[in-house]
């Protein structure tokens, strides 16, 4: 794979509307795509993927950092596209067991989230936090 190829070599179905250059996995990989965060709709991600074909880019890919969790969604379908297996299985076999991380899941499942730590967060989530607010336990 070609980090500074465009995406849609990959994934030919990949498209935004854009009067710059086009998007990269190397762009993709640094936040620095240009493209909204999604709307989470859908855990999947494949309706944001292509919906962004609806969105218009306002900035260079490259120029400004902004976290995108569509576009690490878009890496993954990237993945599964190249290696031709379901992301989890690419994350089990090429990070998790060389690291030997047993613990550790590629995905979160009903039965995972029985292990996984509780995190907390603010009883109130429409205010600042201040410390006389309650903690409960963070979805």
């Amino acid at each position: 794979m070609d980090l500074r190829a465009p995406v849609a070599r990959y994934l030919p179905w990949f498209q935004v509307r854009s009067k710059y250059l086009p998007i990269t996995v190397h762009h993709l990989m640094g936040h620095t795509a240009g493209i909204i965060r999604g709307t989470e709709l859908a855990p999947h991600g494949l309706y944001d993927s292509w919906a962004l074909r609806e969105t218009q880019s306002s900035v260079p890919p490259g120029q400004y950092w902004h976290y995108s969790s569509l576009g690490y969604k878009i890496l993954g379908f990237l993945l599964e596209r190249l290696t031709g297996k379901p992301l989890k299985e690419v994350i089990q076999y090429r990070i998790l067991t060389p690291l030997s991380m047993t613990n550790t899941h590629p995905v979160i499942t009903f039965e995972t989230r029985k292990r996984a730590a509780i995190g907390y967060c603010s009883l109130y989530d429409d205010r600042p936090e201040h410390p006389s607010h309650y903690l409960v336990p963070a979805m």
